[in-house]
Protein backbone atom coordinates (compact mmCIF):
# COMPACT_ATOMS: atom_id res chain seq x y z
CA UNK A 1 0.00 0.00 0.00
CA UNK A 2 2.76 2.08 0.78
CA UNK A 3 4.70 1.70 -2.42
CA UNK A 4 1.15 2.73 -3.82
CA UNK A 5 1.31 5.95 -1.82
CA UNK A 6 4.33 7.07 -2.95
CA UNK A 7 3.53 6.53 -6.76
CA UNK A 8 0.48 8.77 -6.79
CA UNK A 9 2.84 11.39 -4.86
CA UNK A 10 5.44 11.30 -7.41
CA UNK A 11 2.69 10.94 -10.27
CA UNK A 12 0.71 14.04 -8.59
CA UNK A 13 4.27 16.47 -8.61
CA UNK A 14 5.52 15.25 -11.43
CA UNK A 15 2.12 16.95 -12.76
CA UNK A 16 2.82 19.88 -11.13
CA UNK A 17 6.05 20.73 -12.26
CA UNK A 18 4.58 20.20 -16.09
CA UNK A 19 2.09 22.48 -15.20
CA UNK A 20 4.41 25.34 -13.72
CA UNK A 21 6.90 25.01 -16.74
CA UNK A 22 4.21 25.70 -19.19
CA UNK A 23 3.82 28.51 -17.38
CA UNK A 24 6.44 30.05 -17.27
CA UNK A 25 9.28 28.03 -18.59
CA UNK A 26 12.47 30.35 -17.42
CA UNK A 27 11.14 31.02 -14.23
CA UNK A 28 10.61 27.80 -13.28
CA UNK A 29 14.21 26.99 -14.57
CA UNK A 30 15.63 29.85 -12.37
CA UNK A 31 13.72 28.42 -9.19
CA UNK A 32 15.32 24.87 -9.79
CA UNK A 33 18.78 25.90 -10.81
CA UNK A 34 18.47 28.47 -7.61
CA UNK A 35 17.30 25.49 -4.81
CA UNK A 36 19.71 23.23 -6.82
CA UNK A 37 22.59 25.63 -5.57
CA UNK A 38 21.50 26.06 -2.10
CA UNK A 39 21.77 22.30 -1.96
CA UNK A 40 24.96 22.16 -3.25
CA UNK A 41 26.55 24.82 -0.41
CA UNK A 42 24.35 23.63 2.32
CA UNK A 43 26.11 21.41 4.94
CA UNK A 44 23.04 19.98 5.34
CA UNK A 45 22.81 18.42 2.21
CA UNK A 46 21.21 14.95 2.16
CA UNK A 47 19.73 12.41 -0.43
CA UNK A 48 16.08 13.46 0.72
CA UNK A 49 16.37 17.17 -0.14
CA UNK A 50 17.83 16.22 -3.44
CA UNK A 51 14.81 14.19 -4.03
CA UNK A 52 12.24 16.29 -3.09
CA UNK A 53 13.94 18.76 -5.36
CA UNK A 54 14.30 16.71 -8.47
Amino acid sequence: MKDNDVLVQYKIMRQILIYLSHLDHEDTEKQMLKKLSKQLKDEDWTWNNLNTLC
